[in-house]
């Protein structure tokens, strides 16, 4: 039996060379940490395909939620000066008691 070097076993790469016409993206872990925080998001939502129009339906959704709903249905319940607000608080408090 012929003795093998570890020389001989090699690992191949299973990972596409930069030649062989994919891109290859790499990033240095150095810099800024709210710097690598948005590359990694921003590499994350590029890269999505299905993502995207779920992120476009939370989005649409939250702006009717909090702009179109808040203004319709959920009036100001406090008005006046800062005096009137906090009698209105207090006879609130009063009549709300058990």
């Amino acid at each position: 039996m012929k003795h093998q070097s570890h020389i001989d076993n090699k690992v191949t790469n299973p990972l596409p060379r930069a030649d062989e016409g994919t891109e290859v993206r790499e990033y240095a872990p150095q810099g800024n940490i709210l710097w690598r925080i948005w590359r990694f998001y921003y590499e994350g939502f590029r890269s999505m395909t299905v993502g995207r129009v779920l992120w476009a339906v939370i989005i649409i959704k939250l702006f009717i939620m909090f702009a179109i709903l808040r203004v319709f249905f959920f009036q100001p319940a406090l008005t006046g000066t800062d005096e009137e607000k906090a009698e209105q608080v207090r006879q609130n408090m009063i009549n709300s008691s058990p």
